[in-house]
């Protein structure tokens, strides 16, 4: 999320009492281990949903010990003052690298999942080395009161991609499952065995020997500090287990053991690593092993639930994993008669970024989103921010680098010909962002009324704004008594189309309507929640019905109806997610499907029962809500493509609503969504472009096999899609 979020490094005008800062105390004594990070320069943002406001620049960090661990950050807030910001460990969780120089985390509140998420913090690192060395002495700090729950020896290989071999790392290592006892997350810790003579190599539980005994702090932060190569164990790092071939494989970065070579790849590079698990007993019994590989999973299901799960739900974990909901017939997964598993490439070669499949190959992999440099370089650059696709147009919103005061943006009003070539329309320049002396910086946008108007929301997120697309002027403004607005969606799907006034609203802690015709307070029906629920997303299916995501990957689903009160319905259904913030979610117009989008995978819910065709918008599913069925890229193409930094962008439907499409860094990911509805996760087509895509979405006037609209930095593309039966 943080990847897209910052990529304007905006910095809002306005604080609220969630941004609060401290005064700089007097020092405190650092931790041992974590004095190399004091040069290291950071910038720390407070994330709400899917924007940040930025709280310190170049701003510097340390891990601090009053009792208990905490990270600290000092620097200059932006009225200039010496500020910090305090964050306990054991209140850290939900620690996500998903780029070389970006962190993000939550902050617990200490009240339970669901009822008060916490706040999210992102960071922002000015060397790469700096933030590897960051993940490493944080996950010393986290797993400082963490238990051991278990232990075992093995051997630990990496591919070394350029020679397309296995390389040996360790022939003995030993492997140690922990986890903290109040977020319930989970880590596996591995070091090189003392000696390389550790016994029979067998699991040892956490009671056993000096050496093995986990549940003393002080031993288990040596454990973490000694550990050459750590790994989270989350719905969102690229894990796969094999219990019958008792192996691990992963994506995650390295280290240099003692006798690696010199040339060996850098610390901290993602590749892709095996861990392979010794027998447990000569007569090769692996019970213990599989009780491990049924470990490793329940704690990934422990820290997704943000729950403890009881001994009998264990036995069922790895078929839950496996089928993600496949094992249920209860929901209608039906494949209409006309529909066939396909397969997608390229259509014809007119479009402008046409490439045949030998030219695809060759080109590289584009690691890193170059908004950022380029605005280094020239900070008047006018460069991508977002894309609204309409039937007939494209609306393409872009903005120049400086801070939100002096910021300058525009929108670009793109057309297609048949053979895809972009053709600018009309050009929306700054001045026309101006209402009544003051200046709107469009932080989302929604088109509108037949798609001649559109609903800007200011970066402020305390109003809205019509402009009047054909007039090219801001005609009218509404503020939601009181209530931030964090994004905005069309009251039913494709109701920009109609002449629809009204549009559906959502902050962190509320859903509401807006109706246009209202002279200025136009918040109508409101659902709103006491506690922080995180939102961070919604969208509408034809009938109305409503669906939001959060911060932790739940999704909850209301009919859109209205009480006696005045006020929408409580959700029908909850569906819980894997842990992971919900960038972006749609539903399929029948209400039938759900989609969300997280950082490195893909979600979907089918909602509609077989038995009554009710979905879970209307009725509440109750005992028979689905697991989520994940669409994630295999492991070999992770390490086929190289990719150090996976970012999806926004997944969405074709038009047919047979297939899906989103894209990460250079590539195109086309999901064959028949073939998924059938049981095949893997359905999906990899095509790679020229340059970084910054959004991909289905064009909506096209019939037949449709094509693809990729926005980069600096342009927008389209490609056809020509789909083939398998």
């Amino acid at each position: 999320m943080f990847s897209g979020i910052i990529s304007g490094l905006w910095r809002s005008t306005a604080g609220t009492a969630e941004e609060a800062r401290t005064t700089v105390g007097s020092p405190r004594r650092p931790l041992s281990g974590s004095s190399d990070l004091g040069n290291a320069r950071v910038s720390l943002y407070f994330v709400r949903g899917t924007e940040a406001t930025e709280l310190f620049v170049s701003a510097t960090l340390s891990f601090e010990d009053e009792g208990e661990r905490v990270l600290v950050i000092r620097g200059e807030s932006e009225d200039g003052r010496e500020s910090e910001e305090r964050f306990p460990c054991p209140l850290i969780r939900r620690v996500r690298h998903h780029q070389p120089e970006m962190f993000q985390w939550m902050v617990a509140s200490g009240k339970s999942k669901g009822d008060d998420l916490g706040d999210e913090y992102g960071l922002l690192f000015e060397r790469d080395d700096y933030a590897w060395l960051f993940e490493k002495v944080l996950i010393q700090n986290l797993c400082a009161d963490a238990e051991k729950l278990l232990s075992i020896e093995g051997s630990l290989s990496a591919y070394r991609r350029l020679e397309k071999k296995w390389q040996p790392l360790s022939s003995c290592v030993v492997c140690c499952v922990v986890q903290r006892p109040h977020t319930l997350e989970g880590f596996l810790l591995i070091r090189e065995a003392a000696g390389k003579e550790t016994g029979t190599g067998g699991p040892k539980p956490a009671t056993e020997g000096a050496e093995n005994s986990s549940t003393s702090t002080g031993e288990t932060a040596e454990s973490a500090g000694d550990a050459q190569w750590q790994l989270s164990l989350s719905y969102d790092e690229f894990i796969t287990m094999d219990s019958e071939k008792k192996q691990i494989q992963w994506w995650g970065p390295g280290t240099r053991s003692a006798d690696a070579e010199e040339d060996s790849e850098e610390e901290g590079e993602r590749q892709l690593f095996e861990l392979r698990l010794k027998d447990a007993d000569p007569k090769g019994d692996s019970g213990d092993s599989k009780n491990f590989f049924l470990l490793l999973q329940k704690v990934m299901m422990e820290a997704a639930e943000g729950a403890r799960i009881d001994d009998a739900a264990l036995h069922t974990v790895q078929a839950m994993e496996a089928s993600f909901g496949y094992e249920s017939d209860a929901f209608d997964r039906t494949v209409k008669a006309h529909e066939e598993d396909l397969e997608v490439e390229w259509g014809d070669a007119q479009s402008e970024e046409a490439t045949d499949e030998e030219t695809e190959t060759s080109l590289p992999l584009v690691q890193r989103d170059p908004t950022r440099d380029v605005w280094a370089k020239c900070p008047d650059a006018m460069l991508y921010k977002q894309m609204n696709v309409g039937k007939d147009r494209t609306f393409v919103f872009r903005q120049t680098g400086q801070a939100s005061r002096h910021r300058k943006n525009d929108v670009q009003v793109l057309a297609f010909d048949e053979f895809g070539k972009t053709r600018v329309v009309a050009t929306v320049d700054d001045s026309k962002f101006d209402f009544k002396k003051l200046h709107v910086n469009p932080a989302t946008a929604l088109l509108h009324d037949g798609e001649r108007k559109m609903i800007l929301v200011d970066e402020g997120r305390d109003n809205v704004y019509m402009m009047d697309i054909e007039r090219e002027q801001i005609v009218q403004t509404w503020d939601a008594d009181h209530m931030s607005i964090g994004g905005v969606m069309p009251s039913k799907k494709d109701g920009s189309l109609t002449h629809d006034q009204t549009f559906v609203a959502y902050n962190p802690q509320a859903v509401f309507c807006m109706d246009t015709r209202a002279a200025q307070k136009a918040r109508t029906h409101t659902i709103s929640y006491a506690s922080k629920v995180n939102f961070t997303c919604g969208a509408t299916d034809a009938g109305g019905h409503i669906a939001t995501g959060n911060a932790v990957g739940d999704i909850r689903l209301y009919d859109g109806g209205v009480n006696a009160d005045g006020k929408y319905k409580r959700a029908k259904t909850h569906l819980k997610g894997l842990g992971d913030p919900l960038l972006h979610v749609c539903a399929l117009r029948d209400g039938s499907w759900v989609l969300g989008t997280c950082q490195k995978y893909l979600v979907l819910f089918p909602v509609k029962l077989s038995s009554s065709g009710k979905t879970g918008f209307v009725s509440a599913l109750g005992q028979q809500k689905p697991p989520p069925i994940v669409l994630r890229l295999r492991l070999e193409d992770i390490a086929f493509y190289n990719l150090q930094d996976l970012s999806f962008t926004k997944a969405e439907f074709d038009e047919a609503e047979s297939t899906i499409v989103t894209s990460t860094n250079n590539l195109v990911i086309i999901w064959d969504f028949v073939a998924v509805k059938r049981g095949d996760l893997f359905a999906y087509s990899i095509r790679k472009v020229h340059e970084y895509i910054k959004d991909v979405a289905f064009a909506k006037a096209t019939a037949g096999d449709g094509r693809v609209i990729m926005a980069t930095p600096s342009n927008v593309n389209t490609k056809p899609l020509k789909k083939i039966v398998r």
